[in-house]
C-alpha cells in the first residue's frame, strides 16, 4: 500500500523495485527459473469508495502479479 501514489507514479516504482532486486544479484541455486531471484509484480490504483475498498485493491494487484509471473516474471504489470 502506497497511499498517494498516482497510476502514473506506480509504473517508476514497480519497476524500480524489480531493477533492485536483480541487482542484488541473490543467488536461486538450482532454480528452474534462473540462476538469480527476480520480482514478480502486480500494481494496482484506486480511489477509496464506500462499495470497493482494501480487498478489491489487493484482488486487482494478486490478479496482476500472477499476469506477470505467467508473463515471463522478473516483471511488473499494472492495468488502469
Amino acid at each position: 500500500m502506497l497511499p498517494g501514489i498516482q497510476a502514473k507514479g506506480l509504473d517508476s516504482i514497480g519497476e524500480r523495485l524489480c531493477q533492485a532486486v536483480r541487482d542484488l544479484k541473490i543467488e536461486h541455486g538450482g532454480a528452474i527459473a534462473g540462476p538469480y531471484v527476480t520480482l514478480s509484480v502486480g500494481g494496482a490504483v484506486t480511489v477509496p469508495t464506500e462499495e470497493g475498498g482494501v480487498v478489491d485493491l489487493i484482488g486487482i494487484a494478486d490478479r496482476n502479479m500472477y499476469e506477470a509471473k505467467a508473463k515471463g516474471r522478473n516483471k511488473f504489470i499494472f492495468h488502469e
